[in-house]
Formats: structure tokens, C-alpha cells, sequence
């Protein structure tokens, strides 16, 4: 049971969700700012969010955004926290627009004026860039104005954590960190500066017994400032569904086997590609057997699993290329399976099989951290 406590004494935590900008997680997957905080719920995020104000807390989520010019504060509607939208400085603009990716080292040229530019300066603009993602002043003046009896951000292994790491250090804030799946450091500029964020952070939260063992081994962080809490997930958020109720909302045949998996199209993390192997296989195996893969989810790699898919079809297999925030339709076609699948190379401790588990769904996973 949450607790009734008042506004003004209750604990607070700021937290700090992944990315640069918050649009590099919202273009790929097709949503608005408009929808993340109107309608947008669950997954790590909102998870921790609703598990937090559940006990009293009082959340607020830091983003920055490229989208705005001044800082705003928004309500976030399903759970009422409070989101802090922070305009990209230009000095990472301008970094950005040099770079065809800023979350990996790519060999391709500069553009947009600035001229194509050494593989080396390349390299040091892209490890310098996270750094200048986020607006320093603006940060420090939110987090006083919050006035954070913790601050939160959202995986240890990226260059944001280090400079919230000093930042609340500085300011005088409890931090912490969690693990969402990155494991290694991008950089020589963070393989210097993370030991010390890392250890001198006030507690890691890390569900992976083998990340948790990989962050003491490397790190040598006492085993004491490790929590083992996994991600949260409200239960009543997935009431129970008739199998063939579901099915013939979604027009499927009763007959039918299924085996479904969703969340975000990232083909390298989340080894579609194997996935979809794997399906190739059982089709070949059974190639009279009424069976169906179906995959709900869209994001940066949207485009290459249609051209992998058109190139090369599937038996069996339906895309529906969205991703889907209304929890009720995601419901459906959960009861509506018969199999959850995820074939994940690296994950921190996903969201979606919880959904599929809470759903009646048994799940068939690889042997990844955090899975």
C-alpha cells in the first residue's frame, strides 16, 4: 500500500531517462512530447515512477529536449510527476550536425558546413559530445529549485552519468544509477573519468547477478552499495483476458499457434535477426502446422527489418509496425498468444517478458544479462 504523505515533507528523486535529447528515443519509436506525457506509461521510466509514488515519493523527470528553447515543466498525466524539459545547448547542436551518429563511432564523414573532418577529431568530437549534451547551469538550477533527496540516472555506463555524478557531488545530492544493458565504456575519455563516478556513486541498481559481479570485478565497488531491485511493474495494470475473447477482437483464427514478441525494433540488441532465423526454422520444420509469429514494435531499425523481411519473406510472420501505448490493445494481443519469445543479445532487465508473464504467457528467452 502507498503511504499518504504530504507534499511538502515527502522524499523526492529526480530522475534522468537515457539519451542526449529526449527525441532520440521518441523519433525511432514514432511519438510526440505531446504523447510522452499525455499518454506514454510503463517500461523503466514510468514503471520505477508509479513504483516510487506508490510509497510516497515525489518524482520529478529531467529531459532535455531539442524541441524546446526555454526550460518548461509539463505534468505527466497517468502518474501526475512532474516533467522538466531543458532546450539542447547549441555547443552540442553544433557538435551534432558533425556527426552522423552521436551514440556510436562511425567512419563517415563530417557535414553541414563544417567540412569532413579527421578520423581522429571524429572520434574526439564524439566522445566529447554526451558530455556537452546536457546544460550544465540549467541542471544545476532545476536540481536546486527540486531540491532532490536523490538523483537517479537512468544506466551507469554512458558519459551523462559522469557529469551527474560530479554535478551532484558538487551540489551535495545523494545519486544513483541503474543498469539498462550497457556494459562497456564508449570512450578513453570515459574509461578515465567512470571508475570514479561509478565509485563514488551511492547505490547502483542492478538486477543482473552478472552485471552486478562484472561492476564489482571491474569498479571494486563494495557489494553493500549494489541493489538488486528489479523493475517494477503494477500487476493490475494487466487484468486477465479470455484467450479466445483476444483472439477475436484481433481477428485470429482459434486455431491457430502463436508466438509473439514486441517492444523496440533494434535489430543488434535485440537479435531480430536471430529471431527471425529461428522462426525460418520452425516454418521449415512444420510446414503444414498452423503457426504464426507475431512482432509489434517500430524504432530505428523499422526500415532495415523491412528491407531484410522484403528481401527475404517469412512464412508465417506479421509485423505490426507500431509501438503501442495503449496498454489495453497491448493486452489483447498478449492473452491472444500462446508463446512470448525474445531473442535479445543484451538487455538490463526488460519490461517486455514481465508484460508477457503478467499476461499467462510462458516465455522462451536467450541467455542474455538481465534476461
Amino acid at each position: 500500500m502507498g503511504r499518504d504523505v504530504p507534499e511538502d515533507i515527502a522524499s523526492s528523486v529526480v530522475i534522468l531517462p537515457w539519451g542526449n535529447e529526449i527525441e532520440d528515443y521518441l523519433d525511432p519509436i514514432g511519438l510526440s512530447l505531446e504523447q510522452f506525457c499525455e499518454e506514454m506509461t510503463g517500461g523503466w521510466l514510468f514503471g520505477f515512477t508509479e513504483a516510487l509514488k506508490l510509497y510516497g515519493w515525489r518524482v520529478s523527470i529531467l529531459c532535455v529536449s531539442r524541441d524546446v528553447r526555454k526550460v518548461s515543466s509539463r505534468i505527466h498525466a497517468p502518474t501526475g510527476a512532474e516533467i522538466v524539459f531543458l532546450p539542447s545547448p547549441r555547443l552540442y547542436r553544433a557538435a551534432r550536425s558533425c556527426l552522423n551518429d552521436v551514440y556510436t563511432f562511425s567512419s563517415g564523414t563530417g557535414k553541414n558546413g563544417f567540412g569532413t573532418i579527421g578520423r581522429w577529431a571524429k572520434a574526439s568530437l564524439r566522445a566529447i559530445a554526451p558530455y556537452i549534451a546536457n546544460p550544465l547551469f540549467g541542471t544545476a538550477r532545476t536540481l536546486k529549485r527540486l531540491k532532490p533527496d536523490v538523483v537517479i540516472c537512468q544506466e551507469y555506463e554512458y558519459a551523462r552519468f559522469d557529469l551527474i555524478a560530479a554535478l551532484s557531488f558538487l551540489l551535495r545530492y545523494s545519486y544513483a544509477a541503474t543498469f539498462q544493458g550497457g556494459q562497456h565504456t564508449f570512450s578513453r575519455l570515459e574509461a578515465v573519468v567512470r571508475p570514479w563516478s561509478i565509485r563514488s556513486c551511492s547505490v547502483l541498481v542492478i538486477a543482473s547477478a552478472e552485471e552486478s559481479e562484472r561492476v564489482r570485478r571491474t569498479y571494486r565497488v563494495d557489494s553493500r552499495r549494489v541493489a538488486r531491485i528489479p523493475n517494477p511493474m503494477d500487476l493490475r495494470r494487466w487484468p486477465t483476458m479470455d484467450r479466445n475473447v483476444a483472439r477475436e477482437e484481433l481477428g485470429w483464427s482459434a486455431l491457430a499457434r502463436v508466438a509473439i514478441c514486441h517492444g523496440r525494433i533494434d535489430i543488434r540488441r535485440k537479435g531480430l535477426d536471430i529471431l527471425v532465423d529461428a522462426w525460418r526454422r520452425v516454418v521449415a520444420e512444420q510446414p503444414a502446422a498452423n503457426v504464426r509469429l507475431v512482432l509489434v514494435g517500430d524504432g530505428a531499425d523499422a526500415p532495415a527489418l523491412q528491407r531484410m523481411l522484403d528481401a527475404d519473406p517469412v512464412s508465417g510472420l506479421e509485423w505490426h509496425r507500431a509501438y503501442i501505448i495503449d496498454r489495453s490493445l497491448m493486452s489483447r494481443f498478449l492473452h491472444a498468444a500462446d508463446v512470448y519469445v525474445m531473442a535479445s543479445r543484451q538487455e538490463g532487465f526488460p519490461v517486455a517478458p514481465l508484460e508477457a508473464m503478467a499476461s499467462g504467457l510462458p516465455v522462451v528467452a536467450t541467455d542474455a544479462p538481465g534476461l
